[in-house]
């Protein structure tokens, strides 16, 4: 992977867990997952290994006693987080935790956009974010399964369920440029695409007429796999807690799950 990705592309995704160990047994056992020795002086952060390559963090939830529920983040790419920072404040959101350099792998910052999704920023140095592309294609990938090839299990996709659209629309091309594609505008189906640099990479949802109550905007990822409806039946031996049960769309076969520490993730299969 380039040094260098295009700010506004997702280029990390991680797990704050209240139970580090448990949620290491869940994603080995479901995706085959490997995970490094975490490094103390980082609160034992480490990286998920698929297939050998780099795929996605895992680290402590700091705010669990507090309350705060564990759950995937998603890192959009930045060339200055300090200037990323003060277009978020701009642009009427709020900086969560300010620009930090963790070591020489780069530099990270935490915001809340101004429809109120927690979204994190990632400057790369060392550590360069996913070592396998976060997009797939279809064909490529029917074929490399029906070849029986063995695929890496890694985030495909990324989604922005917010309560504000007008304000998030707003937000994201103020921070990260880019641009957004509607795919969708009424009031029982309001999507589109976030575009950077040429290529589609995440999606916004409508999520005021669906979302919970009290579940606030926020981001969620989808994980590859070869098949959506036995991922999904394992997880739930492993412990899952079922969302929304395998279904086809348009863009693959889907299902979504809270692991066994609460943390919500999707599954995605081409089809």
């Amino acid at each position: 992977m380039a040094a260098s990705i295009t700010p506004g592309t997702p280029i990390w995704v991680d797990l704050a867990s209240s139970d580090p160990e448990a949620s290491k047994a869940f994603y080995t056992e479901l995706f085959g997952w490997e995970f490094e020795v975490g490094d103390p002086a980082f609160m034992g952060y480490t990286n998920a290994l698929s297939l050998g390559k780099r795929v996605a963090g895992l680290g402590p939830n700091m705010g669990a006693e507090q309350g705060q529920p564990d759950a995937w983040s998603v890192y959009l790419a930045t060339d200055d987080a300090a200037e990323t920072a003060r277009k978020v404040l701009a642009a009427g959101g709020t900086v969560l935790a300010e620009p930090m350099a963790i070591g020489d792998l780069g530099t990270m910052a935490v915001f809340v956009d101004s429809a109120g999704s927690v979204i994190g920023a990632w400057q790369s140095g060392l550590h360069t974010g996913f070592e396998v592309d976060s997009e797939r294609d279809p064909e490529a990938t029917k074929a490399a399964i029906t070849a029986g090839t063995e695929l890496p299990v890694h985030a495909v996709w990324f989604e922005n369920y917010t309560r504000d659209w007008a304000a998030a629309s707003a937000f994201y091309p103020a921070v990260f440029g880019g641009s957004w594609t509607s795919m969708g505008d009424t009031d029982d189906f309001r999507y589109a695409t976030f575009t950077v640099d040429g290529a589609e990479v995440a999606g916004q949802m409508d999520g005021s007429r669906f979302l919970p109550p009290g579940v606030p905007s926020h981001w969620g990822v989808y994980f590859s796999v070869p098949d959506t409806t036995a991922a999904f039946e394992k997880a739930l031996t492993l412990g899952a807690t079922p969302i929304q049960e395998p279904a086809d769309s348009p863009y693959g076969r889907i299902a979504a799950l809270f692991d066994p520490t609460g943390a919500e993730f999707k599954l995605h299969q081409v089809i």
